[in-house]
């Protein structure tokens, strides 16, 4: 598996749609949260431990924004997996 650099925005971006955090991403990855904040940020290519974890977790849309594969994202979960917006 080729390693990845990730886009810092969009990567937040995307973990932010789907209500992850860097602390979770960490603990399912095994590595500490500063190593995982790092790769965020773009400082170190995505190891292959931390992609497992998030390709699956961010889903195809996630993974491709965070990339930069796509310019867009799409929030691709089944409407039923979905947290329901708070009305004003």
């Amino acid at each position: 598996m080729k390693k990845v650099t990730l886009l810092c925005k969009q990567t937040r971006a995307a973990l932010a749609v789907r209500g992850i955090s860097v602390e979770n991403l960490a603990k399912l990855s095994q590595l500490s949260y500063g190593h995982v904040a790092l790769v965020i940020r773009g400082r170190y290519r995505c190891p292959p431990q931390l992609e497992a974890v998030m390709r699956p977790a961010l889903g195809p849309s996630g993974w491709a924004f965070s990339t930069g594969e796509s310019d867009t994202l799409h929030d691709d979960r089944p409407a039923g997996d979905v947290a329901p917006h708070a009305e004003a």
